[in-house]
């Protein structure tokens, strides 16, 4: 548990540390509008370093647990019957766990979106009142 606290600090404070440099380094260059693009600077710099540690995590913890086992299933037996697939149980169980794969990767992906999409809405309302 120490290694898995131990290595959420340093991501925290590495993810800080570059979404301070691209604040500081937007900040200095951009002549118009230099509050919400060095924001915008900060939060991609932030968010470089989480991506990076869920790719390793993702990878390291392997597919042998999927996050939608049910959904997985679901979407596989769909599939079987419209292709009137004959799977062993060894390729179900891949499939299964790449179907998986595939969905974890989008959810996280689309609420990564979404919370692009509300971050420069409201950044996008900031820069407006304070014009």
């Amino acid at each position: 548990m120490k290694r898995k606290t131990a290595l959420l600090r340093i991501t925290a404070i590495l993810s800080a540390a570059i979404g301070l440099l691209l604040f500081f380094a937007m900040i200095v260059t951009i002549q118009e509008q230099r509050l919400q693009i060095a924001l915008l600077g900060f939060l991609i710099g932030a968010s470089i370093v989480w991506l990076v540690y869920l790719a390793i995590w993702f990878i390291g913890r392997g597919m042998s647990r999927t996050m939608f086992p049910g959904l997985s299933r679901l979407l596989l037996m769909k599939l079987k019957q419209k292709a009137h697939l004959s799977l062993s149980a060894d390729q179900e169980k891949m499939y299964i766990e790449t179907v998986g794969a595939f969905l974890s990767i989008s959810s996280v992906l689309g609420l990564a979106a979404a919370a692009f999409f509300i971050i420069s809405g409201i950044l996008y309302i900031v820069g407006r009142l304070s014009w």
